[in-house]
């Protein structure tokens, strides 16, 4: 085997140990989140405090307290799917470890064009990806949007504590928006409960209170405060210089992706150039093997 193929079968052996590594932290951790909910909620229980101060003002506004929330929070469920992906991409990554170490380890030429066909599949897919993304957005919002528009149907309001709701209120928080499009898309949330009881008063909201803006929100659990700040920003938002009812989500998100799109293209480049020479020394390994089978002497 030349010197090439040995530097080769070295870098290879060193790669899928590092990625065999990081295979099986994601399993460990998604089976950590699926079925340890007493680990995890150990583990998580300052980040859920931060998330309950955080809305502490809303959940006042709608009597609840920060700890009736953490506690009606179930992160086992609320963190289902992440778990899953986690479990699948550490499954999924450990195998291709498996198929390289193998084939690299036991110079088997064809684990090692399995190999390199499995890199080379994944580089075109993050190609495609790369070129939608930055290139072809306006021809996909409309397939985006409506798978996502689709998930408000089960949104169930501020309080609510399932993984759509949570997910929904969080990137309304984080970006300071409301729905896809705008205010509108809240039409579809037929699960939420859009009324708001202050003593003996009852009013129906427009909007949900995460849309209000910042300095509002921070205000709702103020006593005397809370049915005229509703009442204004989210029960009639086009009345109101206090909600972001028409910033669209969908548009903040791509903003700030945008804003980090030439570190996000030069880290994916970087990402696909060290796959090619994956895929270099691996088909190159390959063609060693057959080299030296061509030339062994027969008997």
């Amino acid at each position: 085997m030349d010197c090439l193929a040995s530097c080769g079968k070295c870098f290879l052996m060193l790669i899928n140990t590092l990625f065999g590594l990081l295979g099986l932290a994601c399993l460990i951790i998604g089976l950590i989140i699926k079925f340890g909910k007493s680990v995890l909620n150990d583990v998580l229980k300052t980040v859920m405090d931060q998330i309950g101060e955080q809305i502490e003002p809303m959940l006042e506004a709608i009597n609840m307290t920060k700890d009736d929330f953490i506690d009606k929070l179930d992160l086992t469920e609320l963190l289902g799917s992440v778990a899953i992906i986690l479990i699948v991409f550490g499954v999924v990554l450990l195998s291709l470890v498996i198929v390289g170490y193998c084939g690299t380890c036991c110079m088997s030429r064809c684990l090692l064009i399995i190999y390199s066909v499995i890199l080379i599949i994944l580089a075109l897919v993050q190609i495609t990806g790369l070129i939608l993304l930055f290139a072809s957005r306006d021809t996909l919002s409309d397939q985006i949007k409506a798978p996502i528009k689709e998930s408000l149907k089960d949104y169930e309001g501020d309080q609510a504590v399932d993984i759509i709701s949570v997910a929904w209120n969080a990137v309304m928080l984080q970006m300071s928006c409301c729905g896809v499009d705008s205010y509108k898309d809240f039409t579809l949330a037929t699960k939420w409960t859009k009324s708001y009881t202050e003593g003996s008063t009852t009013i129906n909201l427009d909007t949900p209170l995460v849309c209000c803006t910042t300095t509002v929100r921070e205000n709702l659990g103020t006593t005397g405060i809370q049915v005229g700040a509703v009442a204004t920003c989210a029960k009639t938002p086009l009345l109101s210089a206090d909600s972001n009812f028409e910033s669209g989500c969908y548009d903040a998100v791509w903003a700030e992706i945008d804003k980090s799109k030439t570190t996000v293209i030069l880290i994916m480049c970087a990402i696909i150039a060290f796959q090619a020479l994956m895929i270099f020394f691996s088909l190159w390994i390959a063609r060693a093997i057959r080299k030296e089978n061509q030339t062994s002497p027969i008997g």
